[in-house]
């Protein structure tokens, strides 16, 4: 990564009009613990490919399936229930799923899904920056860019191309089998998924018959097995939707930790302590005191 010591003076993060003046005025400096890595733009985005694990030759014969988790969200901000999800998957699919993960990516969503969810008042500079700084030191999941920095907002189905797209690219020019692109998601979104008027419908059968999800469970009552049984594009698509079982419990979300930032409750041990660092420093969350 380029470390920065400090953004150019005519470069400040991108905020919205309505946004806290402390948090709008301010960029985002040094932190006195944690370097901040540079802020991509659309001319200089480059498909992150540096932790990306190998596969097989297209000339063997394969004993095992790969396979790539992609995480698409607001991360407002990134918890640590966000990264367990990936090492929970990851540990599933290799022990219980013959499938070896290779990669895994976070792609921040774009600002403008903030028309559809009045909560994302963070702009997608901050939560990129503090993706970055949740994933330092793993050695496998990295931070894609692409996604806010496009002109506008891209539905998951067009997000989840892009991945197979440059991967299929990747893997073909080192003549190795291309891993299999998994959504990786909690149940509530796989819910979703058979909500009417959430998802077009060709749009969820077309992620799960191309794609397909690495699901995992959030607590002991949800049952992910009878959602799937009771909904036909789920049912058909089964061989497709990876049930990961949540062997420890863990229901920490965005909203309760804005909340806990809200009412001045302790987040440390919720969150990496870079990204604390990093809200605490650069204001992130200010706005909230004003309500």
């Amino acid at each position: 990564w380029n470390i920065v010591r400090e953004l150019t003076n005519n470069k400040q993060i991108r905020t919205r009009k309505n946004e806290h003046p402390k948090t709008s005025k301010k960029k985002p400096p040094m932190s006195s613990t944690t370097d901040i890595p540079t802020l991509p733009t659309a001319d200089t985005y480059k498909f992150p490919t540096h932790l990306l694990g190998s596969t097989a030759s297209k000339d063997s014969v394969p004993t095992s399936e790969f396979a790539i988790l992609v995480a698409c969200g607001s991360f407002n901000p990134i918890t640590n229930l966000h990264l367990r999800m990936f090492e929970n998957s990851k540990d599933f699919l290799e022990k219980e799923r013959n499938t070896i993960v290779v990669g895994g990516y976070i792609s921040p969503v774009h600002d403008g899904y903030s028309k559809t969810k009045n909560s994302l008042e963070v702009t997608a500079d901050h939560r990129y920056l503090m993706c970055q700084l949740a994933t330092k030191s793993s050695d496998w999941i990295t931070v894609d860019s692409w996604e806010f920095l496009q002109p506008e907002y891209s539905r998951t189905r067009a997000v989840l191309t892009h991945f197979k797209e440059e991967v299929d690219r990747f893997y073909g020019e080192k003549n190795q089998v291309s891993p299999r692109i998994l959504l990786l998601c909690g149940a509530d979104l796989l819910e979703s998924f058979v909500k009417q008027g959430v998802w077009r419908p060709y749009d969820v059968e077309y992620i799960l018959e191309t794609f397909g999800t690495a699901c995992v469970e959030r607590d002991t009552t949800a049952s992910i097995a009878n959602l799937i049984f009771d909904h036909d594009v789920l049912y058909k698509n089964r061989k497709n939707i990876h049930s990961v079982p949540a062997y420890v419990t863990n229901n920490v979300s965005s909203t309760r930790i804005r909340t806990l930032i809200q009412r001045g409750y302790s987040v440390k041990y919720y969150l990496d302590d870079s990204v604390i660092n990093y809200i605490k420093t650069n204001g992130v969350f200010d706005y909230l005191h004003d309500k």
